[in-house]
Protein backbone atom coordinates (compact mmCIF):
# COMPACT_ATOMS: atom_id res chain seq x y z
CA UNK A 1 0.00 0.00 0.00
CA UNK A 2 1.59 3.39 -1.06
CA UNK A 3 1.09 6.53 0.96
CA UNK A 4 -1.43 8.08 -1.40
CA UNK A 5 -3.70 4.66 -0.64
CA UNK A 6 -2.77 5.37 3.24
CA UNK A 7 -4.30 8.10 3.50
CA UNK A 8 -7.06 7.44 1.12
CA UNK A 9 -8.48 4.75 4.10
CA UNK A 10 -7.86 6.66 6.49
CA UNK A 11 -9.86 9.21 5.58
CA UNK A 12 -12.57 7.06 4.44
CA UNK A 13 -12.47 5.82 8.20
CA UNK A 14 -12.82 8.83 9.53
CA UNK A 15 -16.02 9.85 6.87
CA UNK A 16 -17.82 6.73 7.91
CA UNK A 17 -17.33 7.45 11.96
CA UNK A 18 -20.29 10.09 10.97
CA UNK A 19 -23.78 9.55 11.04
CA UNK A 20 -25.37 8.48 7.84
CA UNK A 21 -27.42 11.78 7.13
CA UNK A 22 -24.35 13.95 8.17
CA UNK A 23 -22.44 11.87 5.86
CA UNK A 24 -24.54 12.37 2.53
CA UNK A 25 -24.15 15.99 3.40
CA UNK A 26 -20.93 15.86 3.91
CA UNK A 27 -20.35 13.96 0.66
CA UNK A 28 -22.03 16.03 -1.56
CA UNK A 29 -21.34 19.61 -0.53
CA UNK A 30 -17.56 20.79 -1.09
CA UNK A 31 -17.83 23.40 1.42
CA UNK A 32 -18.78 20.71 4.34
CA UNK A 33 -15.93 18.70 3.26
CA UNK A 34 -13.70 21.87 2.81
CA UNK A 35 -15.23 22.78 6.40
CA UNK A 36 -14.84 19.11 8.19
CA UNK A 37 -11.51 18.10 6.19
CA UNK A 38 -9.50 21.14 6.42
CA UNK A 39 -10.27 19.95 10.42
CA UNK A 40 -9.10 16.25 10.54
CA UNK A 41 -5.66 14.87 11.15
CA UNK A 42 -5.08 13.99 7.92
CA UNK A 43 -5.21 17.64 6.83
CA UNK A 44 -3.16 18.33 9.76
CA UNK A 45 -0.48 16.56 8.73
CA UNK A 46 -0.01 16.59 5.36
CA UNK A 47 -0.01 20.53 6.01
CA UNK A 48 2.54 21.02 8.65
CA UNK A 49 4.58 23.30 7.90
CA UNK A 50 3.69 24.26 4.38
CA UNK A 51 2.84 27.85 3.21
CA UNK A 52 -0.42 28.89 2.78
CA UNK A 53 -0.62 28.31 -0.43
CA UNK A 54 0.46 24.73 -0.53
CA UNK A 55 -1.98 23.95 2.40
CA UNK A 56 -5.16 24.75 0.22
CA UNK A 57 -3.30 22.99 -2.66
CA UNK A 58 -3.71 19.92 -0.65
CA UNK A 59 -6.90 20.84 0.92
CA UNK A 60 -8.44 21.03 -2.26
CA UNK A 61 -7.33 17.60 -3.10
CA UNK A 62 -8.75 16.28 -0.42
CA UNK A 63 -12.00 17.37 -1.27
CA UNK A 64 -11.81 17.28 -4.76
CA UNK A 65 -9.40 14.32 -6.04
CA UNK A 66 -9.77 11.67 -2.96
CA UNK A 67 -13.20 10.95 -1.75
CA UNK A 68 -15.22 8.29 -3.97
CA UNK A 69 -18.69 7.97 -2.66
CA UNK A 70 -19.51 4.87 -2.95
CA UNK A 71 -23.39 4.24 -1.08
CA UNK A 72 -23.73 0.34 0.49
CA UNK A 73 -25.36 -1.70 -1.35
CA UNK A 74 -28.42 -3.24 1.40
CA UNK A 75 -28.75 -6.24 -1.22
CA UNK A 76 -25.59 -7.56 -1.43
CA UNK A 77 -24.14 -7.13 2.10
CA UNK A 78 -26.70 -6.34 4.64
CA UNK A 79 -24.05 -5.60 7.61
CA UNK A 80 -23.18 -2.51 5.29
CA UNK A 81 -25.74 -0.43 5.86
CA UNK A 82 -24.49 2.39 8.78
CA UNK A 83 -26.50 1.69 11.87
CA UNK A 84 -26.70 -2.17 11.65
CA UNK A 85 -26.40 -4.27 14.76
Amino acid sequence: MNMHEFWVVILMSIVYLIAFSKFNQLMYSLDERENFLSQSEVYKLESAGKDEEQQRVILNKLVRENITITKPDEKKDSKALWGYK
